[in-house]
């Protein structure tokens, strides 16, 4: 095995590296954004019912106001028992935003663990690769190629061995055959060599 496939192979091994990299990269930023994009509706949707509710609030206020100048003790009484209600649902937004705020922060730490998580185990995943690739290395360095060296030695050698063979039968044959044609009385040819 020469050094092109050794370069050929580490080459593929860092493709996929590289590839394994890219996936986990693209998975990790698909689940912040997915969590980041439920979080971002859900506090949009209260911003806007809190909005609606202000909203409707200024215009019964203004019409609370004008009845405050003429109003008498029971329209102060059902205008108090409004702002007390008012004020609970105020309450209640308040605590249901700070509900889920807590719970987007729960959200967003346990990502921060997974993703933490993956890329550690991305690194582990990683080393472990490399020193794959090292042992892969290591093999073809150490065995595979002198093996391949040796046995390509030794093939060569007993192909040489068979070509002195087969110049030193043409010799002879060429001898006989020009011994045969000086009996029959033709003259000496001047190469055998069929490869001239």
């Amino acid at each position: 095995m020469s050094n092109i496939n050794v370069i050929y192979w580490s080459s593929k091994l860092y493709q996929i590296k590289s590839f394994l990299t890219e996936q986990f990269l693209q998975r990790t930023f698909a689940i912040r954004n997915e969590t980041l994009e439920v979080a971002m509706n859900k506090c949009l949707t209260r911003l806007v019912l809190t909005t609606v509710f202000l909203f409707g609030l200024t215009l019964s206020s203004s019409s609370a106001e004008a009845q405050i100048f003429g109003a008498d003790d029971e329209d102060l009484k059902k205008i108090y028992f409004e702002l007390k209600k008012f004020n609970a649902h105020l309450a209640e937004v308040k605590n249901q935003v700070l509900d889920e705020i807590h719970q987007q922060n729960k959200i967003l730490q346990l990502f921060r663990q997974e993703q933490a998580n993956l890329k550690e185990g991305l690194a582990q995943d990683m080393e472990k690769f490399e020193q794959n690739i090292g042992s892969i290395k290591a093999v073809l360095t150490t065995d595979l190629i002198p093996a391949l060296r040796n046995e390509n030695n030794k093939t060569r050698q007993s192909m040489l061995g068979e070509i002195e063979k087969l110049k030193f039968s043409q010799n002879r044959l060429e001898g006989k055959l020009d011994e045969l044609l000086r009996k029959m009385g033709f003259e000496k040819l001047e190469s055998w060599d069929i490869y001239k």
